[in-house]
Formats: structure tokens, C-alpha cells, sequence
């Protein structure tokens, strides 16, 4: 059977790994897996932003208003803080502003609006100068986005993508769910079900809108997102009919939380290693420390795996003369270049 890489096959891996049964009070699925999102966050989220800097990289839109010059950061932000801050204007024109500290933003009278082109940020908040002569600008925001709480998939609380589409006409994303679980005004992220399991969609609010062909229909009212509502001239097209990219089969959970540990699939049986030793420590010391030794090495190896490397192919120097000291030799006499495997 393919690995699907949900948090069901990584309690598997935790149980294997503790030699406890499956009705174990002390080892509910719960606790296990409470123990392996402490672990995520602790060790492999950080890990992952070292050796891949855009993994968790998301944007959201921002409705701006005429004369206000300060905006808040998403919520999910990793230490409210942002990669980038962008003007979209009315024609879909994004302009990237420059960042300068917040002491240099200067005091700007009410009527000095404009086309913003700097910001600061200021504690859970981005100050733009000068503030927006028009309510049209919209100001996206790129951030990396906190990680999700692992949870078991219930299908009586989250459901799976059946089909997702967007209606130019109306403005509106629509999802149609395989289940009748959710209401107006919830709010759900969406996790791809693919590697690398990424949120394309993440605190959206829904208006659940019934019964529909397939499934059940939920228009997205407001969320943050990978990609922002497509321009007029792609409606109809690939993009513009989904322009979020979303699949069959992913998930729509109860937002902050993920079925999926939210890191390369390559790293879920070293999780899975790394939380059986953090919940063995209280019960079997010296196991939990084998494991742990174990799971830190096997952490290591494929972090260096991950490591970007150059591409192409590199060309080797050879020599110019061959009356080079190779293997204790000179010349013909003894191992030259040409000589090695």
C-alpha cells in the first residue's frame, strides 16, 4: 500500500519504535502526538527553514483604505515577521516597497497620500509611507507562516477537497467538501495531501453554502494564501478557474491544525524516532537516549541530503605536466592522474 504520511502512519512509527499497544492510557493518540508537535517545532521546523529558507513562505492580501498607513501582520507569522511587502494596484500591477527602520518613518500629514513606496514594521504591525491616496491599492504581505498542530483525521470535524473553482463574476473561491461538517463564519486551513504538504490556503473563513453537485459547497470569504484572486484576463483559463492550485483529496481542517507533519516525508520516520524517545524518557532512560542518539544521526544525514546543491557538471583541473608527486611517485614512475579511480 502507498505511504499516504499522515499523522495514522507516523503513531504507527511512534508505537513500533515504543513497543506499546494501540489502547496504551499513557500513549492515546493524543499524547503522542502533543509530544511530536512539541518535537516538530522545537527541532525539525527549524531545521527545515536552515537548509530550505522558502519552505513555510506564503502571502496574504491586505485590504488597504485611504489615508491609513498601518496594517497588521498575519497571525500565523513565525515571530511576526515578513520576507517581503508589495502595492498591488486596480490593474494588477505589484510594486515591492523598501524597507527603512521605523525611526526614519517620517510624520506625514493627511493629505499626503500617494502610491506607497516604504515600510517599517512596528511591533504586530507594518507602517507604509506614504499612506494610500485610494482604497483600490491592496498590500501583500509574504511571510513565513507557522507550522500546524498534528492532529488525527476525523472526518466528523474535517473533510477532503472534492473539486475547487473560482467565479470571476462573483469574486468568490468555492470548495466542494466530501462531508457535511463545517458552518458560516468557521474557520479551516487547507493542506495539500502531496509532498511537500504545503497550506495553499490557511485561516479561511467559510460561508457554507449546502448541498452541491459532488459534495458540499464552501465559498472562501476571506483567507491567506499562495496565490492572490486571478485578473480578468485569465478567468476561464486553467489559472483562473483555480487558481490556488487546489487537488482532489487535500485536506480541509479546523484552522492551525494538519493531518500531515507539515516537513519532507523523507524526515517523518526520523519524527516519529525523535518523539518515541522524548516519550520514553520518564519510563526508560537509557532507551529513550539509544533512540534519540539514533534519530539525531539519521537527522543529520538527510539534513545534508537536503542541502542545495550546484548544478551542472564541474570540470576537474588536470595537469599541466605530469612530474607531479602523486601516491609518493614522480612522473611515469610513479601514480599519475591518469592512474586514479
Amino acid at each position: 500500500m502507498a505511504k499516504t504520511w499522515t499523522t495514522t502512519e507516523l503513531l504507527e512509527d511512534i508505537r513500533d519504535n515504543t513497543r506499546t499497544a494501540d489502547d496504551d492510557p499513557e500513549a492515546t493518540d493524543e499524547i503522542l502526538l502533543r509530544h511530536a508537535t512539541r518535537v516538530l517545532e522545537s527541532t525539525y521546523v527549524p531545521a527545515v527553514r536552515s537548509t530550505r529558507g522558502d519552505y513555510y513562505v506564503i502571502s496574504a492580501d491586505l485590504e488597504m483604505t485611504r489615508g491609513i498607513g498601518a496594517y497588521g501582520i498575519p497571525r500565523r507569522a513565525t515571530v511576526a515577521s515578513v520576507r517581503t511587502v508589495r502595492v498591488v494596484d486596480s490593474a494588477g500591477t505589484e510594486y515591492e516597497l523598501i524597507q527603512i527602520p521605523l525611526e526614519d518613518v517620517p510624520t506625514v500629514r493627511s493629505s499626503a497620500y500617494g502610491t506607497p513606496a516604504f515600510f517599517a514594521l512596528a511591533d504586530d504591525r507594518v507602517e507604509v509611507r506614504p499612506a494610500p491616496s485610494s482604497s483600490d491599492f491592496t498590500l501583500r504581505v509574504s511571510f513565513e507562516y507557522r507550522p500546524s498542530q498534528l492532529v488525527a483525521y476525523d472526518a466528523a470535524t474535517a473533510a477532503r477537497v472534492v473539486t475547487a473553482s473560482y467565479d470571476y463574476s462573483a469574486d468568490t473561491y468555492t470548495l466542494v467538501a466530501d462531508v457535511d461538517v463545517f458552518v458560516d463564519d468557521d474557520f479551516v486551513d487547507v493542506i495539500r495531501k502531496d509532498p511537500p504538504f504545503a497550506s495553499p490556503v490557511i485561516d479561511a473563513r467559510l460561508n457554507a453554502t449546502g448541498a452541491t453537485s459532488g459534495g458540499y459547497g464552501l465559498d472562501l470569504v476571506s483567507w491567506v494564501g499562495v496565490a492572490s484572486r486571478p485578473p480578468a484576463d485569465v478567468a476561464g483559463s486553467a489559472l483562473g478557474v483555480n487558481a490556488l492550485g487546489l487537488r482532489a483529496g487535500d485536506y480541509i481542517m479546523p484552522e492551525g491544525t494538519t493531518p500531515i507533519p507539515q516537513i519532507p516525508p523523507e524526515l517523518h520516520p526520523c519524527l516519529a524516532m525523535h518523539t518515541a524517545a522524548r516519550w520514553l524518557l520518564p519510563i526508560d532512560p537509557s532507551g529513550s537516549q539509544a533512540l534519540d542518539m539514533k534519530a539525531n544521526e539519521e537527522l543529520r544525514r538527510l539534513l545534508s541530503a537536503m542541502q542545495p546543491r550546484k548544478t551542472g557538471t564541474q570540470p576537474k583541473n588536470k595537469p599541466r605536466t605530469r612530474n607531479v608527486a602523486v601516491y609518493g611517485g614522480y612522473g611515469r614512475g610513479g601514480r599519475t592522474f591518469g592512474d586514479l579511480r
